[in-house]
């Protein structure tokens, strides 16, 4: 029986003095908190019972080179950024006895700037085993659709097989029925299963999905058990630009995830979005992101942190056995021009996550030609300060685009610029960010390739501040308190729900007029002030969904606005001070 121990608590960490501080994991801190090497110990004891035990040692999310040592002997050494990394330590250990458990790690940065140490558990199982080398996912399953169903291919590895030994596989249907159960040889470890009528995962349409246990047993011993979650779904690149999922044209709308730290606010920030996509370049330690994603059924875009170098792909392959068995993974993403590498990168997502795409980033938008290696689709990260905030260029460069390569499919990610300074006041500085222009900006990308055929995701920049004073491009403040304007248009551009609201407003003013501008889906749009109209003043439509209603007069002290449209409405109040008032 596979026995699992969290090793969560009671770390100890070497400091400069010679002494040492206690900690638990996960361990998550900017990069730039870190020393130039950390090593950290933990005291480890085994059963001296478990004669016929093999031990491994997981590792989570470790960011870094890591040597391995129990008593000051190696037991590995690698590199590690995005994967799960398993260790056997079998030859080191020696049972019954307290030994020292120790991390050398040489730190480097995710790609969310921090340093992580997500977790470690130690794993003991029997000599004969399932394969542990990819680590999270012992066991293989491949769906293939047919007209008259879909049929599982059920695989795995056992260590030190033995044909007096059998392998049970079950699979459970999503209401945790048994369904069927195959007995099979070790040496031969495959089972075939077949769904006459599959439950589907259709993201939030429906969030079905099997499960499949499988058991090593020697006459009635059990020597190891495993078990996995899968969702079966089909998913493709149509002809026409679009994502399908199930036969289903799904556009995918979402936010970029810069902060995992808390995968509850952020997934809930993304369900008030109205979105069913995910972005996001960072997993969280203990994997809570996917599982939400699959519960929720949204799509997720993972952009793979790439560090250009060859070992990316071995890394990507350790990963994949993780991210196959979510099927709310759509496209995995990856950075770099050259062709041996894109090409391996792509034949890596192909074999080893069926049913996942493969995008590349570009610089199609800036450059005259494009890499010889075109993947799935394209990632294309849209910077407008390279074309100096032109929105017209920018329209009629990816039009051109389009229209020399109909065969394309694209990714946006509308990057904004590092801070949006507020154009409409003189000498701004860096804090200067308004809302107005920042919300505007969203606009004018959302008009360039927002609802575009050929884009089959759009991702709406990072979806929170990555710095309450100085970076603030994020539809949200990192406290997730706030909702900006922008997070506003783009619910109502992509919720299938009837919204308003007006953007924001100031809570007093001297005026004896205010502009009120709005977001909708609905139409028509009445807005009353102190429950009445001005009829006088008529809704514009500058935009698809923004509207503005000008030179809305106000009334002495507070003036209540409420802005209609179907059953939906929104309100606001604003005070107008007797002092120093306007005339007009």
């Amino acid at each position: 029986m596979r026995k699992r121990i969290d090793l969560g608590a009671d770390w100890k960490k070497a400091i400069f003095d010679g002494g040492d501080k206690n900690f638990d994991l996960p361990l998550i801190l900017p990069i730039g908190d870190m020393p130039e090497q950390a090593i950290y110990s933990h005291a480890l004891s085994t059963d001296a019972q478990d004669k016929n035990c093999v031990w491994f040692l997981e590792l989570r999310a470790v960011t870094g080179r890591v040597r391995v040592l129990v008593d000051g002997q190696e037991a590995a050494a690698f590199s590690a950024f995005a994967a799960p990394v398993i260790v056997e330590l079998t030859p080191l250990i020696v049972k019954g006895t307290a030994q020292e458990l120790t991390l050398e790690i040489i730190p480097a940065a995710g790609p969310d700037g921090l340093f992580t140490l997500g977790g470690a558990a130690l794993i003991c199982t029997e000599r004969s085993h399932f394969s542990t080398e990819q680590g999270v996912s012992p066991l293989e399953i491949r769906p293939v659709f047919s007209e008259s169903g879909v049929g599982l291919r059920v695989s795995a590895d056992i260590v030190n097989p033995n044909n007096y030994d059998v392998v049970i596989f079950r699979l459970y249907s999503p209401d945790g029925i048994l369904l069927d159960t195959r007995n099979v040889r070790p040496t031969d470890c495959r089972a075939d299963f077949f769904l006459a009528a599959p439950m589907l995962w259709e993201g939030q349409h429906a969030n079905y999905r099997y499960r499949v246990d499988a058991v090593l047993q020697r006459d009635a011993a059990v020597l190891d058990d495993v078990s996995v979650t899968f969702g079966v779904r089909d998913a493709e690149l149509t002809k026409d630009g679009f994502y399908s999922l199930n036969g289903i044209k799904l556009p995918l709308s979402g936010a970029y995830l810069n902060n995992v730290k808390s995968v509850g606010d952020a997934v809930d920030a993304v369900t008030a979005l109205d979105a069913n996509a995910v972005f996001t370049g960072t997993l969280d330690p203990g994997g809570r992101l996917l599982d939400v994603c699959d519960r929720l059924g949204l799509m997720l875009v993972y952009r793979f942190p790439c560090t250009g170098d060859e070992k990316d792909v071995e890394e990507l392959k350790r990963l994949l056995p993780l991210l196959r068995t979510h099927p709310c993974v759509a496209f995995i993403t990856y950075r770099g021009e050259d062709l041996g590498y894109a090409k391996a990168f792509c034949r890596a997502v192909h074999e080893g996550a069926p049913g996942v795409f493969c995008a590349g980033e570009s610089d199609a938008l800036t450059e005259d030609s494009l890499s010889a290696a075109v993947p799935d689709a394209l990632l294309l990260s849209v910077d407008t300060a390279r074309f100096d905030h032109d929105f017209d260029a920018l329209a009629q460069r990816f039009g051109a685009l389009c229209e020399a390569h109909p065969e394309y499919r694209y990714l946006v990610f509308a990057k904004p610029p590092e801070c949006i300074y507020d154009r409409h006041s003189a000498g701004a500085r860096r804090p200067d960010c308004s809302q107005e222009y920042f919300s505007l900006w969203h606009e004018k990308v959302w008009g360039v390739f927002g609802n575009r055929r050929a884009v089959v995701a759009y991702c709406a920049g990072p979806l929170t501040d990555a710095d309450p004073a100085r970076e603030r491009t994020g539809l949200m403040t990192c406290d997730y308190d706030l909702k900006k304007d922008a997070f506003w248009f783009y619910r109502a551009q992509i919720s299938l729900e009837g919204f308003v609201r007006m953007a924001s407003l100031p809570s007093s003013t001297t005026s004896k007029y205010v502009d009120v501008k709005c977001y909708s889906n609905l139409q028509p749009l009445t807005l009353t002030v102190g429950g009445k109209t001005n009829k006088k003043r008529q809704c514009q439509r500058l935009s698809d969904s923004v509207y503005l209603f000008k030179d809305v007069k106000l009334r002495r002290k507070n003036n209540t606005l409420v802005l209609g449209g179907g059953n939906a409405a929104d309100s606001a109040v604003i005070f107008r001070s007797r002092s120093k008032l306007e005339k007009k």
